[in-house]
């Protein structure tokens, strides 16, 4: 984190999609934005994309869930609060919503799995070629879209020469990473 959170503001056209979600979807649009909030300064690509000024836009994967008109444009800010946005509070009661903890370790899964590609310098369509699948399903499990099965795992640890460490702890943090096999 860079020391203190940012504001997220919702233009009109977003906060009106989001009455349209499902609680399990709303819990996955608040683990992003969350995670912007807390790291805008160096969450970039591929979950946010910079449009200018103090506004990124937030891009997540909600697969079945209808999208909005436009982009959705979550403004983080640092203090102030323009008239036409409405401020987003995401509270604790709203963190442990199962979909928002879904969104995380989709997250954390993909992060991982993006380090240990880069890593290696491998781009994505090299990963997805060692591993079986097609550099769209990479790049979705990447963007935190879906959780892997423990069978492509297995899969992706052989691609990325790799052993898999993922510790879940009790009513703690998941921790997930690829680490170099050993020659």
């Amino acid at each position: 984190m860079n020391g203190s959170r940012y504001t997220i503001e919702l233009v009109p056209e977003v906060e009106k999609w989001l009455e349209t979600l499902t609680p399990h979807d709303h819990g996955r649009v608040m683990f992003y934005a969350d995670l912007l909030a807390d790291f805008d300064g160096i969450l970039d690509e591929p979950y946010t994309r910079h449009l200018g000024r103090k506004v990124r836009e937030l891009r997540f994967h909600l697969g079945r869930s209808p999208a909005p008109a436009r982009p959705h444009r979550l403004r983080p800010l640092p203090g102030g609060h323009s008239m036409s946005h409405t401020r987003w509070e995401i509270t604790d009661a709203d963190r442990a919503r199962e979909g928002y903890q879904e969104a995380r370790r989709a997250y954390l899964f993909g992060k991982a799995i993006r380090d240990r590609r880069t890593a290696l310098g491998m781009t994505q369509t090299q990963l997805a070629a060692r591993a079986g699948m097609s550099q769209a399903a990479i790049s979705r499990l990447e963007h935190g879209g879906s959780t892997p099965t423990i069978p492509l795992l297995e899969r992706l640890a052989a691609a990325l020469d790799s052993t898999l460490h993922l510790d879940i702890p009790p009513n703690s943090d998941l921790s997930v990473t690829f680490t170099s096999c050993a020659a």
